[in-house]
């Protein structure tokens, strides 16, 4: 979804959820994960050549 997005120049808004394992620890390690790729987007957006 990411990068589908950064190819096309959309910019994204996502909110999280839960549900993804039966550990607390797994569902808040997906969701650090999804932050970090996010976090990485962001910065390429912010410094791509207009």
């Amino acid at each position: 979804m990411f990068d589908w997005a950064w190819q096309r120049g959309l910019p994204l808004a996502f909110a999280m959820a839960g549900g993804y394992g039966q550990r607390m620890e797994d569902t808040v390690q997906v969701q650090v994960n999804t932050f970090a790729v996010a976090v990485a987007y962001a910065r390429r957006w912010h410094n791509r050549p207009r």
